[in-house]
């Protein structure tokens, strides 16, 4: 699930932390658009829990 924002990304952020009001991680910075800066999108942070959890039972 992808979480779309207006939040400005930078190159190089790919992986950083997307954080509420009460610094709760709610996503993970994927990507941004050269054109347009003010819209970025997230990897929503279920979606992370999900794939860290197959990642780790596959072991």
């Amino acid at each position: 699930m992808i979480l779309e924002t207006d939040a400005p990304v930078n190159p190089d952020d790919s992986g950083g932390a997307v954080v509420n009001d009460r610094c709760e991680l709610v996503a993970v910075v994927s990507h941004g658009r050269l054109l347009n800066q003010l819209v970025s999108g997230h990897i929503d942070v279920e979606e992370v829990r999900y794939l860290l959890r197959a990642r780790t039972t596959r072991r």
